[in-house]
């Protein structure tokens, strides 16, 4: 997932660019094959890396993250893992090189 240039992040903002546009153009190549190349973009998803249990144990710091999300609130790992079950099945047959968002309706 992208959120497009992060200020201070120049070096993360263009490797993460690279590899969703890496992923576009293999995807784009291996479809003729029947072959489907596809991503999640998990963004504002509850976890220990990003949210520590501390941050998140102080209302007005979980509070400040979900207001900006607008789903109005943090992603469960589950949902991220349902998504990536269905990429791996059948429904997934005409989907090639895309990164598909998992940030409550946060643009991307």
């Amino acid at each position: 997932m992208t959120w497009g240039a992060i200020p201070g992040l120049g070096i993360y903002s263009a490797a993460r660019g690279a590899q969703n546009a890496f992923l576009q153009a293999v995807g784009a190549e291996v479809a003729p094959h029947h072959v489907q190349v596809n991503a999640l973009g998990p963004a504002d998803v509850r976890n220990n890396m990003y949210y520590t249990d501390a941050m998140l144990a102080d209302d007005a710091v979980r509070e400040s993250f979900e207001a900006q999300i607008p789903a109005g609130r943090l992603g469960e790992g589950v949902e991220a893992a349902e998504l990536a079950l269905a990429l791996a099945s059948g429904a997934s047959d005409f989907l090639a090189g895309q990164v598909v968002s998992v940030s409550g309706g946060r643009s991307t």
